[in-house]
């Protein structure tokens, strides 16, 4: 099998809405890939797993391509909701030094901001399988948390009943917010993340906000056996 490049596996998984959203290698090379922005969408609203009626259907969507993927390039993949124990991706991201915590907690990507969400890592036994550029985000720190770029700090204001901010996240706010009014962040997705300028332009639609937003809140939702 000839070098793959990140050119190479970006256009391979560019028209299903998926990004190369970093890479780390230690020594083994990981791909981190992901959904950015609305297309995703569209691709998995025309998935076999989308309506099937059976749980987790964009997990199944996502590791049935990362799958032939890794068939494919001859490499091993893993996802995030492999486990438990899961795969670090959280860890991944922040040492491809692309990624940070952001203000709300989850992690924010320098270009695309909170409009993304891993779906899969590519894993390459030993350097040289996949060519990378000679310096990294992570080699040179070029690159700055947006949060601390960020002037004004819309999201920390944003949330209609001040659940999030700070890392902070009072839960059952937000939970009890979303029963009362489902017309307002059940519907469109959360306020705070809405308010936030980094990537605004990858926002996702709004049948894409909801279904996550539901899926959130039926989770939460769930009364202990």
């Amino acid at each position: 099998m000839s070098k793959l490049t990140l050119k190479s596996i970006q256009k391979e998984i560019a028209g299903w809405g998926w990004q190369v959203l970093g890479w780390v290698e230690q020594p083994d090379v990981v791909i981190l890939l992901g959904n950015v922005g609305p297309l995703w969408w569209q691709v998995f609203s025309e998935s076999p797993e989308f309506g099937d009626g059976r749980a987790h259907p964009m997990d199944r969507a996502a590791k049935r391509l990362g799958d032939g993927l890794a068939t494919r390039w001859q490499c091993s993949v893993t996802y995030p909701s492999d486990g438990p124990p899961y795969p670090p991706f959280l860890a991944w991201a922040r040492q491809s030094g692309q990624s940070h915590a952001s203000m709300l907690g989850p992690m924010i990507h320098q270009r695309y901001g909170l409009w993304h969400a891993y779906r899969a890592a590519l894993i390459f036994d030993g350097q040289g399988a996949v060519i990378l550029p000679d310096e990294t985000p992570a080699r040179t720190e070029a690159v700055r948390h947006p949060c601390e770029q960020c002037r004004d700090k819309p999201c920390l204001s944003a949330c209609p009943v001040h659940a999030i901010g700070q890392g902070r996240y009072d839960v059952p706010s937000c939970v009890a917010y979303l029963d009362a009014r489902p017309d307002d962040c059940l519907a469109q997705g959360c306020a705070a993340r809405r308010a936030c300028p980094v990537g605004a332009e990858y926002y996702y639609s709004p049948s894409q906000a909801e279904f996550h937003m539901r899926a959130f809140f039926a989770a939460q939702s769930k009364k202990p056996d």
